[in-house]
């Protein structure tokens, strides 16, 4: 189970590659230090389903995919 966004970005921090994910999972105060790259084709426009487990409240990622916007830090 992947509880974080960081799962895909520790590699890419190690320098071991790169990941595709939505801007919402990066946080703020880390835009400086990644390249951004805006995709307009149709394979890069999806829907983002948020779902928390039962009982639980959805966190700061999830608030920032809903508003379309990277979350705040």
């Amino acid at each position: 189970m992947v509880r974080s966004g960081g799962v895909a970005t520790s590699p890419v921090q190690a320098g071991l590659g790169m990941t595709i994910q939505p801007e919402c999972l990066i946080y703020r105060d880390r835009l400086g230090e990644v390249a951004v790259v805006r995709r307009d084709e149709p394979w890069a426009k999806r829907p983002i389903l948020i779902t928390p487990a039962q009982g639980r409240v959805p966190g700061r990622a999830a608030d920032g995919a809903a508003s379309g916007s990277p979350a705040s830090a």
